[in-house]
């Protein structure tokens, strides 16, 4: 491994994607940071959270954590190339597990949306759907082993061509992909490939239900989409919808970077690095607005701003 003073000069899609994942830290901060600390709170008022709220609680933990990550390989890679030689492959753990980590955990959170709104008899849910619940310490569990074994074999690839590195420039923020390893590129793949086609099969069963139901109360004719009874199908639908579009988006973005397809050269890069911020930043914002406990809370936060920067709420000192 070589390190010099050298700097290489930095092209605008480097500096846009710098942009880019800035203005995305900040958002995925505060919406992950504050939906973390909701369920914090709740939990330590209550002494337990139900499943939708623990899952959300640990799926903003994860998110907040891997989107500073995610700045800080940026950085160090465009701005600091001597230092990302040295730390990066010191974080590349920590990166992996946190964006799976992140994965799963999502793919849990559809999937109780999808147990709690669906009525099939489906094999995948009636296995879970009773005991999900009881079952959730288990899941959470589970998350976390499968992140951490597709998370160490391509961090012994990476510290294994260590030798190999430099700091010539590059067009990808990831610098440890450089070696380009088969290895690497295969286990990290399957790393992030294997939650999502969980995620899509929770997905296709509930876009099934509700399809069925939709024609079934149409045929019946009992409602239709501006009736209580079906707005929340109509929400839910729309709310699996961007789920799995940032899913999705993220999945293509981020192997695509892996695998060293994707680059800063152009306007591609830029469009993969917004992809790949977005899903742990705006999602989550998406996540607060859908959510009822969370609306309430941000509204009440809302309120406490506005009243306490109200000047007729400001304490006036009696001259006598």
């Amino acid at each position: 491994m070589t390190t010099s003073n050298q700097s290489f000069p930095v092209n605008p899609y480097q500096v846009v994607s710098l942009g880019i994942i800035m203005s995305q830290t900040l958002i995925g901060s505060l919406a992950n940071g504050f939906m973390f600390l909701i369920n914090l709170m709740d939990f330590a008022s209550h002494g337990s959270l139900g499943s939708g709220d623990a899952l959300l609680l640990c799926l903003g933990l994860s998110r907040f954590v891997f989107q500073w990550l995610l700045f800080t390989i940026y950085l160090l890679s465009f701005w600091f190339t001597d230092l990302a030689v040295l730390y990066i492959p010191k974080i590349i753990f920590s990166f992996l597990f946190f964006s799976s980590t992140s994965l799963w955990f999502a793919t849990l959170l559809c999937s109780f949306y999808c147990v709690t709104l669906s009525k099939l008899n489906n094999c995948f849910f009636s296995i879970h759907k009773k005991d999900f619940d009881r079952w959730l310490p288990k899941y959470l569990l589970f998350s976390v082993a499968m992140s951490v074994i597709f998370s160490l074999p391509p961090v012994y690839v990476t510290f294994h061509n260590m030798g190999n590195w430099s700091i010539s420039g590059t067009s990808s923020a990831f610098l440890f992909v450089r070696t380009n390893s088969v290895a690497f590129v295969s286990v990290s793949f399957l790393g992030s490939v294997l939650p999502f086609l969980v995620f899509c099969r929770a997905v296709i069963v509930l876009v099934v239900f509700l399809w069925k139901h939709v024609l079934k109360m149409k045929r019946q004719e009992r409602t239709d989409y501006k009736e209580p009874s079906m707005q929340a199908y109509y929400r839910a639908a729309k709310a699996l919808g961007s789920f799995f579009l940032f899913y999705s988006f993220y999945i293509v973005a981020f192997n695509l970077y892996i695998s060293g397809i994707a680059t800063l050269n152009n306007l591609i890069g830029c469009f993969c690095t917004m992809l790949i911020g977005s899903y742990p930043s705006v999602h989550s914002v998406f996540l607060i607005l859908q959510n009822t406990k969370l609306q309430q809370a941000l509204a009440s936060f809302q309120q406490k701003i506005r009243c306490c920067s109200s000047p007729g709420n400001q304490t006036v000192t009696d001259p006598t």
